[in-house]
């Protein structure tokens, strides 16, 4: 009996290996048939192929599928759909599945509200995603601006500007962290460079309090930190995609070579 239950694991575990193999190999096929723009360029057999690697259980394909149907990529958009598939994805360790289906319930694309977008994108934001980090920071900053402000800065380095933005709103407010309007000045400067138009007049009022001297002080800190927080030189190659950095950000382009995994 012993000998049969092991010789069934054995089984077992040759089947899951192969057909771990053939996802991936699927996996690999699609993406391959969604890029390019010769003959080889196939987007519909690449969904196809896609959806065939999700099926089977593998993690990038199904955070690839869940984008293709929240953005209605060759197919009819399916939020619900989408979600369960960032799910099985997140379920599988990947961060930016988890913040993808964080933001769906955050913003109100599938119902659950808050807690269940928060739970996500905490996920995320402890496993480093900087997106995961700025939406959590956003959902729960009214109520508990202690927590949200390091997840602020945490975004903040990683070049996302509107967490740049609220990180400097933070050190002027006095709410749950000494004010520091010199730090402020920086990281609204920041922000600004970055394209926030918001953080413009918090600049010009700061200046009036630094004076010229504190003025001159916190522009030579902001150019000196700048280039360590631009969204280029933390983005791990996937960026520049329209909606990157907005207030809400949009999906990245899964479907894109900067933005895979596997």
């Amino acid at each position: 009996m012993r000998k049969y239950l092991i010789a069934l694991f054995l089984l077992a575990s040759t089947l899951v290996s192969a057909q771990s193999k053939d996802a991936k190999a699927l996996y690999g096929k699609a993406m391959n048939s969604l890029s390019g723009a010769g003959p080889s360029h196939d987007p519909i057999a690449g969904v196809d192929l896609l959806k065939q690697s999700a099926q089977l259980g593998y993690g990038p394909a199904q955070a690839a599928y869940g984008y293709v149907l929240e953005t209605g990529f060759q197919v009819p958009v399916s939020l619900a759909d989408a979600a369960d598939w960032y799910r099985k994805a997140a379920e599988q360790g990947d961060d930016t599945a988890a913040w993808l289906l964080g933001r769906m319930y955050l913003i109100g694309e599938v119902p659950g509200g808050g807690q269940a977008g928060e739970k996500w994108s905490r996920i995320a934001a402890d496993a480093g995603n900087p997106f995961g980090a700025y939406l959590l920071a956003l959902s729960i900053n009214d109520r508990d601006p202690k927590a949200a402000i390091p997840l602020f800065k945490a975004a903040a380095n990683k070049g996302l500007p509107y967490a740049q933005l609220y990180y400097a709103q933070s050190l002027i407010s006095g709410r749950a962290i000494n004010v520091d309007k010199s730090q402020a000045y920086v990281w609204f400067m920041i922000a600004f460079d970055a394209g926030v138009p918001e953080a413009q007049a918090p600049l010009q009022l700061l200046e009036g309090d630094l004076g010229s001297t504190g003025t001159e002080r916190a522009k030579t800190e902001t150019r000196e930190l700048e280039p360590k927080v631009l969204r280029s030189n933390n983005a791990r190659g996937c960026t520049g995609w329209s909606g990157e950095l907005d207030k809400i950000p949009s999906p990245p382009p899964l479907l894109d070579a900067t933005c895979r995994t596997n």
